[in-house]
Order: structure tokens, then C-alpha cells, then sequence
């Protein structure tokens, strides 16, 4: 009789998107083997299995089981975020890429072994640099370029990313360059606005957010956004520089646009 050990296997699998470590179902007294054996478990990788009838995602299905393979014998609603998804993976997962890696990346405070086709980069966080994304903790748009950057991507790679981030409004890209631009030269990236636009976003396409257009237009054109602010500047007496130069850089970007 297996309905009282399925019925065990299927609670903890409805609250973490239908998985659950062999090492998670020992807690509960039960053996897997006979569940799969019946074909009411299916083995994905890491002794984390599938359960049968719960909606399958094989992106996300063997993201998750990697992240629960990290520490197999606690649940997921027992961990806080001591591990993250990042690099490359985070990218896929948040929608910049299509690219696949060989390996899944975390990112964690403390080393720790790490199941097989995983891989660990040593970091900390700022509570605004990690989102959940359907269970996953994984970095924000703005710390997955960043730490990619720091990782030495290829151009091609980070230019695609760079792009639909800002394209999607995902990335503020006044605060992008601004983190981005101290570090240019040890980065091997362009350090003035024109030439980072030049480098990674010249063939940027499609509408964006009204805080992206002003950022494009600032750092492609800054003589030009410059211009128009000593313009705004004699026409509109008192009104605060910030605001003047905001409005300038959206004058820039859609006259260029047009």
C-alpha cells in the first residue's frame, strides 16, 4: 500500500513546484523507489524526483531541483535565501537570454560542495539585488549584468542581455552606467557614455520606458541633451536643473527617434 506514503510525497511536492529529495522524503519515513518503480515519481538529476501529475517545466524544473539538491534534507520553505541563482542562469530565467551553460550558477555567502553541473561564485547581497521568481530566489536584472560583467562574458552575450534588460525596462540605465563606469577599465568596457551606448546598445530597438529614453539620449548624446538644457534653462526660469535636464534628454531622444 503506497497511498499513505503518496499522500506524504504529494504534500511536500505541492509546495515546491512538484519535487522532492530522496533525503526530504527519508524525513518523512518514506522510500521513493517503490513510488517510481509504480511510476508516480520520475528522477531528475541530484536524487531530486518529479512527482507525477504536477505541471512540468524543464528549465525551471532542473533549476529548482539543483537549488533543492544544495541542501536535500531541508524543505524549501525551511531555507532563507542561502544560495541565490546568477550569472547566466539568473539571465535565462529572468528573460534575458535564450542562452543555455553547461553548468547552473549560484551565488552564496559561504562555500559548500556542490552537486554535480553547479557551480558556486562567493558573493553577498543587498536585499533589493535578489528576487523570487516562482520559488527561486534569483538575482535582480541590475546584479545579473553586473556580476556577468564582473565575470568576463563575452560581448556578443552581455550585448544581447544589456539590451532587452533596457528594451523591457528591467534595467534603470542611468544606474547601470553609473556602477559600470568606475570600473571600466579593469572591466575592458568604454568608459564615456557614447562609446558604452556605441559598444552595447547602438542597435537597440523598439519603445522604451520614458526613464530609459532620457538615460539613452544622455549618455549618446551629451552635448547635444547639454544644449537644450542651457535652451530650457533661459525659457523656463527657477525650474529645478534636475527636472531641466530630464526634459532636455526627452526632447534629444525623440527628436533622434523621429
Amino acid at each position: 500500500m503506497w497511498q499513505p506514503e503518496f499522500l506524504q510525497v504529494t504534500t511536500v511536492s505541492a509546495r515546491q513546484h512538484g519535487l522532492i529529495t530522496a533525503a526530504q522524503a527519508d524525513r518523512l519515513g518514506v522510500q521513493l523507489s517503490p513510488l517510481a518503480g509504480d511510476g508516480l515519481l520520475t528522477l531528475l538529476d541530484w536524487d531530486v524526483y518529479h512527482v507525477a501529475g504536477t505541471p512540468q517545466d524543464a528549465t525551471r524544473d532542473y533549476l529548482r531541483a539543483a537549488w533543492l539538491a544544495l541542501v536535500p534534507d531541508q524543505f524549501a520553505w525551511e531555507r532563507a535565501q542561502d544560495a541565490v541563482v546568477s550569472h547566466t542562469s539568473a539571465a535565462r530565467l529572468l528573460g534575458l537570454c535564450a542562452a543555455t551553460a553547461p553548468v547552473i550558477t549560484f551565488t552564496a555567502e559561504q562555500s559548500r560542495a556542490m552537486p554535480r553541473a553547479t557551480r558556486l561564485s562567493l558573493g553577498t547581497f543587498d536585499p533589493d539585488e535578489v528576487v523570487v521568481l516562482e520559488g527561486l530566489p534569483v538575482t535582480s536584472a541590475l546584479r545579473t549584468v553586473l556580476d556577468l560583467v564582473a565575470a568576463g562574458t563575452d560581448a556578443g552575450e552581455l550585448r544581447q542581455i544589456l539590451s532587452t534588460a533596457v528594451r523591457t525596462d528591467r534595467i534603470d540605465l542611468t544606474v547601470l552606467y553609473r556602477q559600470l563606469a568606475p570600473a571600466a577599465e579593469r572591466f575592458g568596457l568604454p568608459a564615456d557614455g557614447p562609446s558604452f551606448v556605441g559598444e552595447f546598445l547602438e542597435a537597440l530597438d523598439g519603445e522604451l520606458s520614458p526613464r530609459n529614453q532620457r538615460a539613452l539620449a544622455t549618455l549618446a548624446l551629451p552635448s547635444e541633451v547639454e544644449r537644450v538644457t542651457t535652451a530650457l534653462q533661459a525659457a523656463l526660469e527657477g525650474v529645478d536643473q534636475e527636472i531641466l535636464a530630464g526634459l532636455a534628454a526627452e526632447v534629444v531622444y525623440r527628436s533622434r527617434a523621429h
